[in-house]
């Protein structure tokens, strides 16, 4: 495992720049904004299905604007303010979705929770966006390690928390994010794979809030990203052009405090991948090379 570290300051992470905020498909030789539907949300809208349509009538929240059954190529509007947030919002085979925050006001909106296990969740989704907002005080849980399904059941293997946890996804850009007193960790990312930019991002103050994971072992961190071998081998999706961009982030005060190197539980058959603290861990569960 790799592990960046960071001081009591912070550090900066600079690889590249490349900033995508908008999403275009040429169509009859003009470009075309491929998000077909926006719904906006305010805390002074209204929860109704009527906000699904027509963006003149924004949500109350962003849990009911997220609960519309079909949300491909749909743009999620954050109006500024706090938006409370009570339990995990988890997305499943999305393509093309975008969570943005307004700009209007010079203060970007916030998602802020106020239940545990509260966190936003994406699994096995096409071109996803993250632009512009907060997210404070999250930790929804999650397996330790990204192994397959038939593997779980005979193994036992640890849940962690995280702010925001997206797995076996392609594509996805996160600009002007902050990520703030996450339990745990502010981002997980497993198998997450394409065109992967992560810009102008702040991690700050993400970390285990108490030792109820596994006594004696401490988890949380700024950012963990993991591939598992069938992600990375000979036919795996990883090394057919794949990239990672991570520009003009900070990492601040991410911990795990009084964390061991091994865990002393000798019936845990699985090993525990996550990360100790810092900006951020990398995981790949094969040997790699370039």
């Amino acid at each position: 495992m790799t592990r960046i570290k960071e001081n009591s300051l912070g550090s900066r992470l600079i690889l590249l720049l490349a900033v995508a905020v908008k999403i275009v498909v040429e169509v009859n030789g003009e470009n075309v904004d491929v998000f077909s539907n926006t719904i906006r949300v305010s805390i002074h809208g209204n929860d109704s299905e009527e906000c699904w349509q027509n963006e003149s009538y924004p949500c109350e929240s962003i849990a009911f604007a997220m609960s519309k059954e079909d949300l491909n190529y749909t743009r999620i509007f954050l109006e500024e303010g706090t938006h409370n947030l009570s339990a995990a919002l988890k997305s499943r085979s999305l393509e093309y979705f975008s969570i943005e925050g307004s700009t209007s006001s010079g203060t970007r909106p916030s998602i802020h929770c106020t239940e545990s296990n509260a966190g936003i969740i994406f699994s096995q989704c096409y071109q996803i966006n993250l632009i512009n907002f907060r997210v404070e005080n999250c930790g929804t849980k999650f397996p330790s390690t990204n192994v397959d399904n038939r593997d779980r059941k005979n193994k036992q293997i640890w849940n962690v928390s995280t702010a925001l946890h997206i797995e076996e996804t392609t594509d996805l850009n996160i600009y002007n994010l902050s990520l703030l007193k996450s339990v745990g960790y502010g981002a997980v990312f497993y198998d997450v794979v394409g065109n992967v930019t992560i810009t102008s991002t702040l991690f700050a103050e993400n970390r285990e809030r108490n030792s109820s994971t596994l006594p004696g072992y401490a988890s949380g961190g700024g950012m963990y990203i993991e591939f598992r071998p069938n992600c990375i081998g000979n036919e795996g999706y990883l090394n057919s052009g794949s990239s990672y961009t991570i520009s003009k982030c900070h990492f601040i005060r991410n911990i795990a405090e009084h964390a061991k190197s091994i865990p002393s539980y000798s019936n845990c058959n699985q090993f525990i991948s996550f990360g100790r603290g810092g900006g951020i861990s990398f995981f790949f569960q094969r040997v790699c090379q370039k």
